[in-house]
């Protein structure tokens, strides 16, 4: 098994989303390996689909959809617990909604991932 996979499947195994240094501590259980081993795995997942990076929590999570081109990953994020909820919204939907808020001066074309933070029904 690949350092790439080591990384994906610790974070699969993990229901909540996992710091960089969180997925350090759990490969060390593995094997010997120095932190920007798992930041260029992290990043190779990143780029290739697999996982999600939560800038709100510098967190990553498993990624549960197969995404279109016209897709973009919203990551409905808990201030509190920092739980991840993954939705996908419809890039046509997202400029609807951001016509509706007036927001001229962003292009939605460009748009990879949208994160809402937000406290979620357990934290209530």
């Amino acid at each position: 098994m690949n350092n790439n996979q080591i990384v994906l499947k610790i974070i699969r195994n993990n229901k909540k989303a996992l710091t960089a240094y969180g997925i350090v501590d759990k490969f060390q259980r593995i094997k010997r390996i120095q932190p920007m081993t798992v930041y260029r795995s992290l990043n190779i997942l990143i780029s290739e689909g697999y996982i999600h990076r939560s800038s709100h929590h510098n967190s990553y999570i498993l990624c549960k959809f197969s995404h279109t081109e016209n897709d973009i990953t919203t990551l409905s994020v808990c201030i509190k617990c920092k739980d991840i909820e993954e939705v996908v919204m419809d890039r046509n939907k997202m400029g609807l909604l951001m016509n509706v808020l007036n927001l001229k001066k962003f292009n939605t074309n460009k748009l990879q991932q949208i994160e809402i933070p937000a406290i979620c029904k357990t934290c209530e």
